[in-house]
C-alpha cells in the first residue's frame, strides 16, 4: 500500500473509533501504562522527580498519541507532555484525557500533525523547535507509513542526550486471523486490518533503524514477559510485546 493510503486509511479509522478507543482496548492500555511506568527510570533518568534543579525541564513527545496512553503513564513526571497525532478526533480525545488527570495545557495538550508529512521547515510548530527529551511511540509504528523514515525525524528534534522508545508487537507473536473468521464481517468492522503496516518488527530491525537514524546509542530491545491483550473483530487477541529505546546514551 502506498505511504500516503496507509497514512490517510488510518487517519480516517481513528477519526472514526476515537470515542470508543478507551473502551475497546481498555486492556491493552492499563498494560501499556503499566510497563511505561514501571520501566520509567529505564527509559531515562530525566524526570521531575530525579532532576538536580527545580529549574531543570523536560519535554515528552507522545507521538501518534491516540486517547493518551503514553502520557497517563508518564506526563505526571514531566514538565510539559506533547501528544500528537493524525487524527482530529483523537487529538481531542487526548486533550479530554489532559483535562480528565487535571493537567493544564501548558503541562499536557495534543495537536494534529504528521512528521511525515513534508511540512516547511519554515513553519515548523514552536512546540518541536524547543525540542524533546524523550519521545515515546506506543503501540503504533506498526500503523506508520515509513518506519526508518520516522525515526530519522525523531532524531531531527530529540535532544542532547535524550531517548527514543518504541513499544511495538514482536512479529513471530502475532496471530494470523483465518480468512473463515472474516467472513459475513461488516466493511467497517474490517477496515483496521488496513491501518497496519507492519505486523510488529524483530530486534535487528529496529537496531538497524536506530542506527540509521543516528539514535544507536544505548540501544536495548526487551521482549515484554506478559503478552498484550484486546479485542479485535470481536475476537480476543494475544499477542506479544517489546520495548526498545536508544538515542544519545
Amino acid at each position: 500500500m502506498a505511504e500516503v493510503d496507509l497514512t490517510e486509511t488510518n487517519r480516517k479509522h481513528f477519526d472514526t473509533v476515537a470515542t470508543t478507543h478507551k473502551t475497546n482496548f481498555s486492556d491493552l492500555i492499563n498494560h501499556t501504562i503499566q510497563e511505561l511506568r514501571g520501566r520509567r527510570h529505564w527509559i531515562s533518568s530525566r524526570w521531575t522527580d530525579t532532576l538536580a534543579s527545580p529549574d531543570d525541564e523536560v519535554r515528552l513527545l507522545d507521538y501518534a498519541c491516540g486517547s493518551g496512553t503514553v502520557s497517563k503513564a508518564l506526563a505526571p513526571y514531566t514538565t510539559e507532555t506533547v501528544g500528537m497525532d493524525l487524527s482530529e478526533n483523537m487529538v481531542e480525545t487526548y486533550n479530554q484525557t489532559a483535562v480528565e488527570m487535571s493537567l493544564p495545557l501548558e503541562k499536557m495538550k495534543g495537536y494534529q500533525f504528521d512528521l511525515l508529512s513534508g511540512y516547511n521547515p519554515a513553519e515548523t510548530p514552536e512546540y518541536l523547535k524547543q525540542g524533546f527529551d524523550i519521545i515515546v511511540i506506543g503501540m503504533a509504528l506498526h500503523h506508520v507509513s515509513n518506519p526508518p523514515l520516522l525515526l530519522r525525524k525523531f532524531k531531527e528534534i530529540l535532544k542532547q542526550g535524550g531517548a527514543v522508545i518504541v513499544l511495538d508487537m514482536v512479529p513471530d507473536q502475532v496471530p494470523s486471523l483465518p480468512a473463515t473468521e472474516l467472513e459475513g464481517l461488516d466493511a467497517r468492522e474490517v477496515e483496521v486490518l488496513k491501518t497496519i503496516g507492519k505486523k510488529g518488527f524483530t530486534e535487528d530491525e529496529m537496531r538497524g533503524m536506530y542506527d540509521d537514524a543516528g539514535l544507536g546509542g544505548g540501544f536495548e530491545y526487551v521482549v515484554i514477559e506478559e503478552e498484550f491483550r484486546f479485542v479485535l473483530l470481536g475476537r480476543e487477541i494475544s499477542v506479544g510485546g517489546f520495548i526498545c529505546r536508544g538515542g544519545g546514551f
